[in-house]
């Protein structure tokens, strides 16, 4: 997931039992820091401590993880880990997540037993604004550029 400005990308490295979120420079492709860790069992089958759906703020200074220790959650922190909050707890299986563009509202995929759905929410009040937009199966979306659609 490239930075709005195109600068860095965010994204999982997974390397033997370690999983973990990387900035990375998209100039030069080195390592600019190490957002979050999280690792793998050989006890069970995958211990994932997070997914791919993952996005950048408008602005380039947070991110919105979905993430995965037994169910799964979405997650906001700074670009550098720090000040890391859930958000959403209790989910089924999470994919795309987007911010939209202004900021005030996050989307996600997400899969149960019932099937796929589009979840919206405010971003100042994630529980309570809970939203499903679609039911069915929607796994890769993106925001309008005014937010006021989503394909």
């Amino acid at each position: 997931m490239f930075s709005p400005k195109g600068d860095r990308l965010a994204m999982i490295s997974e390397r033997g039992y370690n999983t973990e979120v990387l900035i990375i420079s998209a100039i030069d492709g080195k390592r600019i820091r190490t957002v979050l860790k999280g690792g793998r069992s050989d006890r069970f089958e995958s211990l994932h401590s997070f997914v791919s759906g993952m996005s950048f703020s408008p602005d380039g200074s947070r991110l919105l993880v979905a993430r995965q220790l037994r169910d799964y959650s979405i997650w906001v922190m700074d670009q550098d880990g720090s000040d890391a909050r859930s958000l959403i707890e209790g989910l089924g299986a999470v994919g795309s997540v987007r911010w939209s563009q202004d900021g005030t509202q996050g989307a996600f995929s997400e899969t149960t037993a019932d099937g796929g759905r589009l979840r919206v929410f405010r971003m100042d009040d994630p529980e309570g604004s809970l939203t499903t937009l679609v039911a069915g199966t929607s796994y890769s979306f993106a925001w309008s550029p005014d937010d006021s659609h989503m394909f």
